[in-house]
């Protein structure tokens, strides 16, 4: 797709997204694009990504090395540190980095209870789109979620999710998920178009 088009797309998805929505009460006051032209490739592809420990601690900042590939065939490494979040079990956890795109396509997978169920909610999702010049990654963990009414609520104890789940009134929407989303970072701005995406597993030490 060229850039031309791409840029129309951006512009007008948000919009359409909030048009489409079907609650009352959307009204336009304006609109403002601010756009930056540039005569070469920037796009580049996300072919590898590692980190320099594979056990970690809770609260931890490891680093993870991005490896992609231009168009023109230029190898490009970028490095991020990253702090594994604080409170986390011992066990596994997963890494996902991807773009801005491939990051959303995932959440919209988790079905429809991840789909915004009121007019505050929709804005609230789009003041959060993902940008596609940058890289982002999902700490995964395996413990059992839920989302209720399109609010993700992760790494609830077995018990607690059972309970949730099976307590399913009328008044709201609730779905189970087998993992959830302990957290995400939105990496520095890159001076590529980034696509792709990579994951990674890791191990979270027992504490102390």
């Amino acid at each position: 797709m060229n850039g031309p088009a791409m840029a129309s797309i951006a512009a007008v998805s948000p919009l359409q997204y909030l048009l489409m929505s079907g609650y009352d009460g959307v009204q336009i006051d304006n609109i403002e694009l601010e756009i930056t032209a540039m005569d070469r490739k920037t796009n580049a592809q996300l072919e590898r990504v590692s980190i320099n420990k594979a056990e970690v601690a809770p609260g931890e900042t490891v680093t993870l090395t991005a490896s992609m590939r231009t168009t023109t065939g230029e190898s490009v490494i970028e490095q991020y540190p990253v702090q594994i979040p604080a409170g986390l079990p011992a066990g596994p956890i997963q890494l996902v980095v991807g773009d801005g795109t491939t990051v959303t396509g995932i959440d919209i997978r988790r079905g429809p209870a991840g789909v915004p169920t009121g007019l505050k909610q929709v804005i609230s999702e789009l003041n959060k789109l993902r940008k596609n010049d940058r890289l982002y990654i999902k700490v995964v963990s395996f413990q059992p979620g839920v989302v209720i009414s399109g609010e993700e609520f992760p790494s609830l104890p077995p018990s607690m999710a059972a309970v949730i789940n099976t307590d399913r009134s009328s008044s709201r929407s609730v779905s189970g998920m087998a993992n959830s989303t302990i957290r995400e970072y939105e990496l520095p701005q890159s001076k590529y178009v980034i696509q792709g995406q990579r994951s990674l597993n890791l191990t979270i030490k027992p504490a102390g």
